[in-house]
């Protein structure tokens, strides 16, 4: 009940007014329909294989962080990488750290370090994608391949 009511009030901040409204840009979804708006059934799905996976390997408990090799932000960037691979993110788009950062805040519900910045994560998290070496890129997508 928790996520939908999270997705509810997403859902109402991303309505832009007809006039425009002043809010700016609308934040890009990670999953993004053949309509070009939020899948929300590809995110709903991946949130819960992606919360099944950090049960499964025991790392729920885990904050995001920015530091060293965080084992949260490590398989999300395996799952990120398989996203790719089935073709769930579009690759030729730059990555987007703010999406990836509302997956897993909004959708994922989970619990950040306190103190976490989003500027800092989202940047953090898409140096990390960017910037993966291919034996990284490999280990990683091997880790999470079971559960896809």
């Amino acid at each position: 009940m928790e996520c939908e009511e999270l997705q509810a009030e997403r859902k109402k901040i991303q309505e832009v007014p007809e006039d425009g409204g002043g809010l700016g840009r609308t934040p890009k979804p990670l999953f993004v329909g053949k309509d070009g708006k939020r899948d929300d059934e590809t995110t709903r799905r991946e949130a819960k294989r992606f919360h099944k996976y950090l049960k499964n390997q025991e790392l729920l408990d885990l904050f995001l962080d920015t530091k060293g090799e965080n084992e949260v932000s490590r398989a999300f960037v395996g799952f990120y990488l398989q996203w790719v691979k089935e073709g769930l993110v579009n690759e030729k788009d730059k990555v987007s750290g703010t999406a990836c950062y509302r997956f897993l805040k909004d959708d994922c519900a989970r619990m950040l370090e306190r103190g976490i910045q989003e500027k800092s994560y989202c940047n953090h998290i898409r140096v990390r994608i960017k910037n993966i070496s291919d034996a990284e890129k490999r280990e990683l997508m091997r880790n999470v391949r079971d559960v896809f």
